[in-house]
């Protein structure tokens, strides 16, 4: 285990966020076979319409599908009636399966979080109720808000554009200003961003670009004058001036904290491009980093952001993902006055932080998100869907745990999701075996690989483990605690936790989502697939209903995050997770062709 500059979802393919279907030549022959007797199985299934319809949480009357022969159009026979008994919320841009179930997670999520909190409780029960409750309290945020932020924004250096001239500069360098956001607020990602996770050459032992203000940095390309950067600079400004700073000076300096980030994203590289895992594993010890870049004191960021918590000697393994965007950026943040760059990081600050500012100031964040998915007369989401989503974030194991404890059918949604996993793998593996364009050195790797794959269902055991429950989650509120404040310590403790696994081997049971989630994903680095509790329950796992129902729901999630065990991203891990070419070239070659 080392410490990594990266983006951690770059390790990992998550099913709630493809919208790319892949094509994968493995699954040709599972398609044809399909093809083949599709017309026998809808003729003597004809009902699966009716039952799927029996399975809907509203049944409808029937609208059509079923005077649909299904060998003329299988996706209207299959899928006619979704939309016609469901509305669009006026506040969701998009609305689908996935979706809908999340929805209903949500919805569960929040009538245990909203329990009352009770003295026999433990420790970690009352702490994610407590805080979930603590969230829902407007009339509070509204009160103290503004002055737990501040109170945030002095601990590490204060924010230029409120204090105008009284601001003092700092007498230490950027890279001590960030290593100071780290540890005292557990920001990250402001600039640089710092993580601990295990090297890709041989799963044991990195710096990268951060996530941008906007999101996407496409916007960005079009300068200063596209509509999406004017929208976020008005943010910047309008946040500003919540907070206290006189309107003309807010404006004058978001707009340069604006045209650093600007500068910043220039030298960053575009997401496909960082697809390419070896692209990115730019090997170095702590003290050559010097030599490639020599405006940048990592040595100096890295110590201080690791100090009392775990020692790093100058020989240590440092991988860097975007060597082009650390030397682009060095000479940028030599030559820009530390006022900007001070008024830079603590935007991002306040940005990271905005659900936790009263309504009023968190009312221009909203709007910014209207603006951006062109939904402008949306109205903003109920605040216990924010504090839902916050606590899962905040305290994925202990909300998990309750989720798991209320609503999750365990032996049963378990005994099923491995019937399921062992079966597509062995399917999965047939298919490899009849291959004509794969050679045979090839073909055994990847059937090993197949075979080896981890299949991660439900939830953690150590859930269940008070000792251990206490120990990483023990934590308790403090009279009058200010949520921000509350929220800080939680962040504080997950980022020990991390910075502490240096050096340390690798933990291949640990979990990096909680169960409550209504998601799924292939982590090539560990060849694990996590499917968690919030995604084994209806529609995608139903018990009870004919196998044909299930392998269309939950098997299509299956047999999709296998795909990305071998796409062009994951394919180039071997069985135990190392960046490992195990490809034949004219094999890889052919599988590019195809693809």
């Amino acid at each position: 285990v080392f410490f990594d500059m990266t983006f951690d979802w770059n390790q990992s393919n998550h099913y709630s966020d493809d919208t790319t279907q892949y094509a994968s030549p493995v699954f040709n022959g599972i398609r044809n076979h399909f093809d083949d007797t599709l017309k026998k199985v809808v003729k003597f299934h004809v009902g699966i319409g009716s039952i799927l319809m029996a399975l809907s949480s509203r049944p409808v009357k029937n609208k059509g599908a079923e005077k649909v022969d299904p060998c003329d159009d299988f996706y209207e026979f299959a899928c006619g009636n979704y939309g016609l008994n469901r509305n669009l919320p006026a506040s969701k841009p998009l609305r689908h399966t996935i979706s809908d179930v999340q929805s209903r997670l949500n919805k569960q999520v929040k009538s245990i979080l909203q329990m009352p909190i009770l003295d026999t409780e433990s420790k970690w029960d009352r702490l994610a109720k407590g805080y979930y409750q603590k969230c829902l309290d407007e009339e509070e945020l509204e009160r103290t808000g503004l002055t737990a932020i501040k109170e945030i924004i002095d601990w590490v250096g204060g924010w230029p554009t409120l204090q105008g001239s009284n601001w003092k500069e700092w007498n230490y360098s950027w890279e001590h200003q960030l290593a100071l956001l780290m540890n005292r607020t557990g920001v990250n990602a402001v600039i640089l961003e710092l993580a601990v996770t295990h090297d890709p050459a041989n799963s044991t032992n990195s710096l990268d670009q951060p996530k941008w203000g906007v999101g996407s940095p496409r916007p960005y390309l079009m300068g200063p004058d596209d509509p999406m950067l004017k929208n976020y600079t008005h943010l910047m400004t309008l946040t500003a001036i919540a907070l206290g700073a006189e309107p003309k000076l807010a404006e004058k300096e978001m707009y340069e904290a604006m045209e650093l980030e600007l500068k910043l994203v220039n030298f960053s590289a575009d997401d496909m491009v960082r697809r390419d895992p070896d692209r990115g594993n730019n090997r170095f010890q702590l003290w050559q980093l010097k030599s490639h870049f020599p405006l940048i004191n990592f040595e100096q960021y890295v110590t201080t952001v690791f100090k009392g918590l775990a020692n790093v000697s100058p020989n240590h393994t440092v991988i860097i993902r975007e060597i082009e965007y650390f030397t682009g950026i060095q000479h940028i943040l030599t030559t820009t006055p530390k006022r900007v760059i001070a008024n830079y990081v603590a935007w991002r600050l306040v940005q990271g932080f905005s659900p936790f500012l009263p309504p009023t100031a968190r009312e221009p964040f909203y709007q910014f998100k209207a603006n951006q998915t062109g939904m402008f007369n949306s109205p903003p989401p109920d605040r216990w869907e924010d504090c839902v989503t916050l606590s899962v974030i905040m305290m994925d194991m202990p909300v998990g745990k309750l989720f798991v404890e209320h609503f999750f059918e365990r032996e049963r949604a378990m005994a099923k999701m491995q019937e399921l996993t062992a079966f597509l793998k062995g399917e999965f593996i047939k298919q490899l075996n009849v291959l004509d364009w794969m050679d045979e050195s090839t073909r055994r790797r990847a059937v090993e690989k197949a075979g080896m794959i981890e299949y991660k269902n439900g939830f953690p055991e150590v859930l269940f483990n008070d000792t251990w429950m206490d120990e990483h989650w023990g934590i308790i509120i403090k009279p009058k605690e200010y949520l921000l404040h509350l929220t800080i310590r939680i962040k504080l403790a997950r980022y020990a936790e991390e910075l502490m696994r240096l050096d340390q081997p690798l933990d291949r049971t640990m979990w990096y989502q909680s169960p409550a989630q209504v998601d799924a994903y292939y982590a090539p680095n560990n060849n694990e697939m996590i499917f968690p509790a919030g995604i084994m329950q209806f529609p995608f796992l139903t018990l009870g209903v004919p196998n044909y129902v299930t392998y269309g729901m939950v098997g299509a999630v299956i047999g999709h995050e296998v795909s990305h065990a071998f796409d062009d991203q994951g394919g180039r891990y071997d069985e135990l997770g190392n960046l490992n070419d195990w490809w034949d070239t004219g094999t890889a070659e052919k599988f590019t062709e195809k693809t």
